[in-house]
């Protein structure tokens, strides 16, 4: 939704994974689907340059935390 040169945004998906790990001796995998949310704010720039702060959620069972905190920026033409 924009607010003047801001915006603020939500999303949800879906994350389908096939995780294969091999660290010295030990090994691991896993594989499935999970829920994914965020939200974020964003800012519009110089008439072109758009930067976003967005936090994201990832419901992956047999985790404890699975999140992701992004800053990026978009140059739009």
């Amino acid at each position: 939704m924009p607010l003047g040169i801001f915006e603020v945004f939500a999303k949800a998906g879906w994350l389908f994974y096939d995780v294969n790990v091999d660290v010295g001796d030990a090994d691991a995998s896993d594989n499935g689907n999970d829920v994914v949310y965020g939200a974020g704010v964003g800012v519009n720039l110089f008439e072109h340059l758009n930067v976003k702060l967005e936090y994201e959620e990832i419901d992956i069972e047999n985790t404890d935390d699975s999140n992701a905190l992004w800053l990026s920026a978009a140059w739009r033409f």
